[in-house]
């Protein structure tokens, strides 16, 4: 008799119990973990290859680069990844170490593939893919360029685009390579040039300018193989913080195509910092 009053008693309570566990299961923010049971065999399940490109934290502008990375889960050991764009012209990545080089205005789909072994293995399994579209957009910083301290931007002409970002084999920018979209024409009688700097702009002394930068600043022909003229100082803008590039007219020809190169070794006012690499833009006279 007391038996089965116990186990009258225990069921009632295992009823209650499970009732209070599924209202609570039904609101808002509470969860019940369910148990299961191992398999059979005690074998681990096996872990599915997947590869997902990490987001992107700031808007990629036209002369950026950025490291992009990607979240891998396998069990493959070793493994690599490679990267690649779908749009050099609008951006590049390097295949190992995936930075991604903004070189104009667009979007490019951007792959990261897994791999098995080693990147030096000649006949590695893929594994799995990702993909990520990554839009690059203008802005007016864009034509800041160099590598040693110093950048440069050519405000005059302004319309700038971006051709190419030469890089030696380690991946070091080794050049600039912009062209003048609109064709340029002489203001009486002299071709002027605009540009500022990031350093030195606040304490610019034009004799510094003119022995330290202003000769390696020159006009060559199409194919850069020669200089056709230097260029003479025409003043600097305190409140702009511009300097003016001057070339006669008739020292070029009309309708006709140059470059304008900046050296290496343009300055402002400390030998410690230059823009470390030529940056030249491609024009045509009016």
């Amino acid at each position: 008799m007391n038996t089965r009053i116990g186990t009258r008693k225990n069921k009632v309570i295992v009823s209650v119990v499970l009732s209070l566990m599924m209202v609570f299961a039904m609101m808002p923010g509470m969860a019940f973990a369910a148990s299961t049971a191992p398999a059979a065999d005690g074998a681990a399940t096996a872990v599915e290859n997947s590869i997902t490109i990490n987001p992107l934290t700031k808007t990629v502008y036209v002369g950026d680069e950025i490291a992009m990375s990607a979240t891998v889960s396998t069990e493959v050991d070793p493994y690599h990844v490679e990267w690649s764009s779908s749009d050099k012209n609008v951006a590049t990545i390097s295949k190992k170490n995936a930075k991604l080089l903004g070189l104009n205005a667009g979007t490019t789909t951007i792959t990261a593939t897994l791999f098995s072994g080693a990147d030096t293995e000649e006949n590695p399994t893929l594994l799995a893919t990702a993909t990520m579209d990554v839009t690059v957009v203008e802005t007016e910083e864009y034509g800041f360029q160099g590598t040693k301290g110093q950048t440069m931007k050519l405000t005059k002409p302004s319309d700038i685009m971006v051709l190419e970002i030469e890089k030696n084999e380690a991946g070091e920018i080794t050049g600039y390579v912009n062209a003048i979209e609109n064709s340029i024409a002489p203001e009486n009688g002299v071709y002027k040039f605009e540009f500022t700097m990031s350093a030195g702009m606040n304490n610019f002394k034009p004799t510094v300018f003119e022995q330290s930068s202003l000769p390696y600043i020159k006009i060559l022909n199409a194919d850069g193989s020669a200089v056709v003229t230097g260029l003479t100082y025409g003043g600097y803008d305190a409140t702009s913080k511009t300097i003016t590039l001057n070339v006669p007219a008739g020292e070029l020809n009309a309708d006709t195509e140059y470059v304008l190169e900046f050296g290496a070794e343009v300055q402002g006012n400390s030998a410690d910092k230059t823009l470390g690499v030529p940056v030249s833009f491609n024009f045509t006279t009016n």
